[in-house]
């Protein structure tokens, strides 16, 4: 869509009108306004001259009007505006008198507001456009709407405003100490919030299924291994087996038709425990509360990791922000609603760095303790993610210099080995060595030419608005700071990332979920830089109107970034959402449960993507049509009628086509009823019938 009376000459006109944008602002700054001098002093968080009650009377008619202009851009009910005003009066009277500056309500506190004015009044004007011009949830930076975006905008402007009545209510300014606390605490609630609301019913796809039937399978039966039902009846036939074993698992292992998973276990032990103790419930609520208690430990990292770089105070806001910023990151909250095991992954790995970093800290006894915690912490990294064991990196670094400490590499041997011994076991007795590699499979999709596209799809992937695109300026900052103050620290934390990383980018299919668990870096160095860059601005004492305009600006845009960065997050809390792998809403698992109550135990169900669902939560047997040949599928039907086994398609998939018109051809085909089940993007009705 265009903007209104515009055409694309518009684009080549931009640089232009950005670069005139500087000397104009000068100019503007540099005239004798009639507005008083005092509103740039306030945007600086100090007293300027009081203002003349005239001149009160016509601010206080601005933000009267700019908050009418506002509640209509989002859309309030007209009732809300007078609300909104009443309470806007009653706060500035209170905080008026508190400071002793008037017994009015001052309006001068809540000049950062008029940010959000003219963000609401551009949106009402672009909002005029034929046709009318979508919101886009992240759009490129260089679309003109996303930065009059009102609720974004009007969020950095409340909180500018805020800051500046704290600044007259405490001359002294807020302790950072307090700040930090309700900036991690806000973190906290809202992705437990999120988390609460729209966590998974169940799952499917396959790395989801497979840790949760791993993790069943130990709750329930107390073994990792799960019999697929369908094998016993067709292992003497020329068939292949792959289509009635669920992707995620190998072959049987026994003519019983018992299957590990190709997944690590150690995810599926802690959902194991979580199934134990709250039944299916705990299950699905164990990566959530997995997903705080990482949030946490990401905010530990910047404390444990910036004793060098700020004073305690300011290192407790750093923390502060670098849980609000894993908190927040889309990808986080993404793989948190569904059972995988890069949560877990993250966990470890962030008490891993921590625990290195304090292992410098203190004699031959804190670098014991501190080495055996770090090295436990990294074994059951790798329990969860076995491309985790190369965060060793990390101890070799922190045991090289500046002397050479066997100590703390012994230490960390030792409770690295204690904590993945259990996973060599099960691998020794499973796969036939300690070494065997269960996702063996996987390393056909490793190859150095991938490396060049992997490259290009994860920096998008971390650039994009919803993580590190809109907060780089301050994840580099954090960086270099973090570089020239602490050098050693900052390689122990980045040798282990590189290792962990590199070995992953010849994956032709790696993705930011694979990256999860070194998020925590980017996170701190963000929190880091943000803090870093507030210091400087706060402490600015420009006397020119020039200076104090552009401090204000970058204030603003210290606010306005990580706000606009948030929004959308944050809007999505209060409409239905799914996880973009592996999730089951709640009318979706009542479909699954409906495939239970319309078919008999011992049925087959032939699906295209749901086969984990079904032999999950329907309790039936899956199998995959797919995967045979037209002579293949009509030698199991045989076979199924012959042991009395009632069969049935699921469209769920476009793969399942092909054999859903060849028997419905054949009139073969009875329809049963259409299900809401999961289906993937690119097709599948969620019809279900029975095959004559």
């Amino acid at each position: 869509a265009a903007l209104p009376g515009w055409s694309a000459r518009i684009w080549p006109l931009l640089p232009a009108g950005v670069l005139l944008a500087g000397p104009v602002l000068n100019r503007l700054l540099s005239c004798r306004l009639p507005l008083p001098d005092s509103l740039l002093v306030a945007l600086t968080f100090r007293r300027g001259e009081p203002v003349s009650p005239p001149q009160q009377v016509i601010l206080w008619v601005l933000h009267l009007a700019g908050l009418w202009l506002w509640a209509r851009s989002v859309e309030l009910p007209w009732l809300c505006w007078p609300v909104l005003g009443l309470a806007v009066l009653a706060g500035q009277w209170w905080v008026s008198r508190r400071a002793g500056l008037s017994p009015w309500p001052d309006a001068l506190p809540l000049t950062p507001l008029f940010a959000a004015y003219l963000s609401a009044a551009l949106h009402l004007w672009l909002s005029t456009a034929d046709p009318p011009l979508p919101v886009p949830v992240y759009p490129p930076l260089s679309q003109v709407w996303w930065w009059f975006e009102p609720v974004g905008t009007a969020a950095a402007a409340g909180t500018y405003a805020l800051l500046v009545n704290l600044s007259l209510l405490r001359p002294s300014g807020v302790s950072p100490r307090l700040a930090a606390p309700v900036i991690a605490g806000s973190g906290l609630v809202w992705m437990a919030a999120e988390l609460l609301v729209h966590r998974t019913r169940g799952v499917t796809g396959t790395d989801p299924y497979g840790y949760t039937q791993v993790a069943v399978d130990l709750a329930t039966h107390g073994t990792p291994l799960h019999r697929f039902g369908l094998f016993p009846y067709l292992a003497d036939l020329p068939l292949a087996w792959a289509p009635v074993i669920v992707p995620g698992y190998h072959l049987p292992l026994n003519p019983f038709g018992d299957a590990a998973s190709v997944w690590p276990p150690g995810a599926s032990v802690l959902l194991a425990v979580g199934h134990r103790l709250a039944g299916e419930a705990g299950l699905y609520l164990t990566i959530p509360l997995l997903a705080l208690l990482a949030a946490g430990a990401v905010g530990w990292l910047a404390v444990e990791a910036g004793q060098r770089l700020f004073p305690a105070k300011w290192m407790a806001l750093a923390g502060g922000l670098s849980v609000l910023v894993w908190a927040t990151s889309y990808e986080v909250i993404d793989r948190s609603l569904v059972p995988m095991a890069d949560i877990p992954a993250a966990l470890f790995t962030a008490l891993a760095w921590i625990f290195l970093l304090r292992a410098r800290r203190g004699g031959l006894r804190v670098e014991l303790v501190n080495g055996l915690a770090a090295g436990l912490a990294l074994g059951l990294a790798f329990d969860m993610r076995y491309t985790q064991l190369l965060l060793v990196a990390s101890v070799i670094v922190a045991a090289w210099r500046p002397r050479w400490r066997p100590g703390l590499v012994l230490a960390a041997g030792m409770g690295a080995l204690l904590a993945a011994g259990p996973d060599i076991g099960y691998r020794w007795w499973v796969f036939g060595g300690p070494l065997a590699n269960p996702q063996g499979r996987e390393l056909i999709h490793f190859a150095p030419a991938h490396i060049p596209l992997t490259l290009v799809r994860m920096g998008q992937a971390l650039l994009h608005g919803r993580e590190f695109g809109l907060l780089w300026p301050f994840t580099l900052l954090g960086l270099a700071r973090h570089y020239h103050r602490d050098r050693r620290g900052f390689w122990i934390l980045v040798a282990g990332a590189l290792a962990v990383a590199g070995a992953q980018l010849p994956y032709e299919a790696l993705r930011l979920r694979d990256w999860l668990a070194l998020l925590a870096l980017p996170a701190v160095w963000t929190g880091w830089g943000w803090v870093a860059a507030w210091r400087w601005l706060v402490g600015q004492e420009p006397r020119t109107r020039q200076g104090q305009g552009l401090v204000a600006l970058a204030i603003f845009a210290l606010l306005f970034l990580p706000a606009a960065r948030v929004r959308p997050l944050v809007a999505r809390s209060f409409v239905p959402h799914r996880a973009s792998f592996g999730y089951v809403s709640a009318g979706q698992r009542a479909a699954l449960a409906q495939i239970t109550a319309l078919t008999s135990p011992r049925s087959a169900v032939g699906v295209a993507f749901n086969g984990g669902a079904v032999t999950l939560h329907s309790r039936r047997w899956a199998f995959y049509p797919a995967g045979w040949s037209a002579a293949e599928l009509e030698l199991f039907l045989a076979r199924m009628a012959e042991d009395s086994i009632p069969v049935y398609l699921l469209d769920d998939g476009p793969a399942l086509e092909p054999v859903i018109k060849r028997l419905a051809g054949q009139g073969r085909l009875q329809a049963v009823t259409r299900l809401d089940v999961p289906l993937p993007d690119d097709g599948g009705s969620g019809w279900l019938f029975r095959v004559k």
